[in-house]
């Protein structure tokens, strides 16, 4: 957690002090911002490349940390300012929570970490619009307190919870079993449950009323 901290400091990422870069063309000595190439600071895009950089270092430590501390991460990043900017201007992909043990051995998952991709956020937002960044803010509990998992296709699972609404997650593995997505999230209902249930399998939990 202080490691991110570090990183992740007020919704902006925070990535130590800049390096020395001699530039050999103006003959000046330059400071370089960590993670970014020489020369590139001085780029319009390199607030949105910093921050890119901090998302993707954020995905790769919580895909290999233990995971009490990965989902104290993810849930600390999905409450930050800037997974709402995320969602208004998605670029790369982000983590939003950890799949239940039942659910990735359902589908075969050799992790457990569920990344949102910038083409999943910018589908879901045109088609979901009624959501806001708290109803997004529910993913990392539904990985941790799932009401229900249904396995409803070979590389797929639903997990459904049910936190004063009713929330629909599904989320697909890769081929290679290595990657897991969130391809849906929205809001649900009973009658979308009993459908889900009678057309796949349920992994854990049982009808919810909501």
């Amino acid at each position: 957690m202080r490691r991110f901290e570090q990183v992740w400091k007020n919704g902006v990422p925070n990535l130590g002090p800049p390096r020395e870069w001699f530039n050999s063309r103006t003959g000046k000595t330059e400071k370089i911002p960590p993670g970014c190439d020489p020369g590139f600071d001085t780029n319009p895009g390199l607030a949105v490349s910093r921050v890119g950089w901090a998302r993707g270092w954020l995905t790769q430590k919580v895909a290999t940390a233990e995971p009490a501390l990965a989902q104290a991460v993810v849930s600390a990043w999905i409450k930050s300012p800037d997974f709402a900017a995320f969602l208004k201007s998605p670029d790369g992909s982000v983590p939003v929570m950890l799949l239940p043990d039942a659910a990735a051995q359902a589908i075969g998952a050799q992790q457990r970490l569920v990344v949102l991709s910038d083409q999943s956020t910018v589908k879901n937002v045109n088609h979901h619009p009624e959501l806001t960044v708290e109803d997004y803010r529910q993913l990392p509990e539904m990985g941790s307190k799932p009401d229900l998992i249904v396995h409803n296709r070979p590389q797929t699972v639903v997990i459904v919870r049910h936190n004063d609404k009713l929330y629909w997650a599904a989320i697909k593995t890769t081929g290679d079993r290595q990657e897991n997505f969130l391809t849906s999230f929205r809001r649900t209902n009973s009658k979308d449950i009993a459908e889900l249930i009678k057309r796949g399998t349920v992994v854990a939990g049982g009808p919810i009323e909501g």
